[in-house]
């Protein structure tokens, strides 16, 4: 992230993030991956072969929101798909404390946060090969610095992109552009329960662009291939539909990593997976260059590699471990080396998932010191551990607690949320 602005800053801006847990990371990526999260919503051109509809939302190892079967044929078109999730989410953040002596005293040890996020994803098929996606977001955009409770509600476009698949809908090669979601690793949209570590870090929502994926079926397995180029987006598609807010002014400010003028930052991705000679697991990596558009500062380089198993254990139980790295120089554009571990374990029994994460970065400085460029501390840390339940027809049901300690600020988050998923 861009450098903050003194510590009143970094504080609101640190619980801001914290505060906003559901994001909807829909996007291409610089991965070809799935949402595991059953609070978001997914849109990958790369899904949309056989039938199978590009909107996609798991929901606790359960079925896709538009499942394949049900999907209307790859041929009939044009055609219109959608998909929502509405959720009420409630956040209590308490013990909140500076971790150093010398860091002042808070105005504040507790919050209390009461918000309602709706997401909407339109998937209109103009022929069997091209599609157009969209992709849009409703919730609280109130300081995350005060307790609230369904306060300035807001809404913005998150995706707005065309896929083109040259050899027909069931073929191998897809080609994008527009505004669409790129980031560093697949913590971000892919891990379970209610904490993704310091993954959103490294995730850019809304980034215009263009990019193409070519895919392989061999008998060793499936692979596939994904390169973009992109720019971050403060132009008038990050606008939200009311009125201004701080926190997105300051995110659309016209400088910092990847606002360019041009497409001058890019990512290069692979993924294997359904492997006959390791099944279960999938592994998936990428390396990505964020060009800097203020002048004097760093550009971003990074790199990731992900591991991700899963098992069925009998008796309609299953077991996943989700493991992943993030290294990145020039971290946040400083002079700074990130090193990210994030490794989740879930349970899942009948309609109950049980997720335990742990989370840690460590931070060096390349040039001067970590204080000098806003860091407060070398090393984050954070564990959580939730539950998520399924009713029988009715919202999926999820709460958890977490406990990080990240830059300076230490505190305990308690979540509790209702989801509730439709679709045509």
């Amino acid at each position: 992230m861009p450098k903050p602005a003194g510590r009143p800053a970094r504080l609101c801006h640190f619980l801001y993030a914290l505060s906003a847990v559901i994001v909807l990371h829909d996007g291409i990526g610089l991965t070809a991956a799935r949402a595991d999260n059953p609070g978001e919503l997914f849109i990958d051109p790369g899904a949309q072969r056989l039938g199978k509809s590009a909107i996609t939302g798991q929901s606790a190892g359960q079925a896709d929101v538009v499942p394949a079967a049900d999907a209307p044929p790859a041929a009939d078109a044009p055609r219109l798909s959608w998909a929502m999730l509405a959720v009420l989410e409630n956040s209590h953040l308490s013990h909140l404390s500076h971790l150093s002596a010398d860091g002042g005293q808070l105005p504040f040890s507790r919050l209390n946060y009461l918000d309602p996020i709706i997401q909407h994803a339109l998937e209109f098929k103009l022929t069997p090969s091209l599609g157009l996606y969209a992709l849009s977001q409703v919730r609280s955009f109130a300081p995350g610095d005060r307790n609230r409770a369904l306060r300035d509600i807001d809404g913005q476009l998150l995706n707005l992109f065309l896929a083109w698949r040259p050899d027909g809908p069931t073929g191998d090669q897809t080609v994008f552009a527009g505004k669409f979601d790129a980031g560093v690793g697949e913590g971000w949209h892919r891990m379970d329960g209610i904490y993704s570590g310091f993954s959103a870090d490294y995730q850019y929502q809304g980034a215009l662009g263009a990019g193409a994926r070519q895919q392989w079926q061999g008998e060793w397995g499936q692979g596939a291939l994904t390169a973009i180029a992109f720019k971050r987006d403060h132009g008038v598609l990050r606008d939200t539909w009311r009125r201004d807010h701080p926190q997105v002014r300051a995110d659309t400010d016209d400088s910092g990593l990847g606002k360019t003028p041009g497409l001058r930052s890019a990512g290069l991705a692979w993924e294997v997976k359904d492997m006959p000679a390791a099944p279960g697991w999938r592994l998936a990596g990428d390396v990505a260059h964020l060009a800097q558009g203020r002048a004097g500062a760093r550009a971003m380089d990074a790199a990731s590699l992900t591991a991700d198993y899963g098992v069925d254990l009998g008796h309609d139980c299953g077991l996943r471990v989700f493991g992943e790295m993030v290294m990145a120089d020039g971290f946040g554009g400083q002079s700074v080396r990130a090193r990210h571990a994030t490794l989740s374990v879930s349970l899942a029994s009948g309609r109950t998932v049980w997720t335990l994460t742990s989370a840690r970065r460590a931070m060096w400085a390349t040039s001067g010191n970590l204080a000098a460029q806003g860091i407060d501390s070398a090393l984050d840390r954070g564990l959580a551990a939730a539950v998520t339940y399924v009713t029988s027809g009715g919202p999926i049901l999820q709460g958890g607690v977490l406990r990080q300690q990240a830059q300076g600020i230490a505190l305990t988050q308690f979540t509790l949320r209702a989801i509730f998923s439709f679709s045509s």
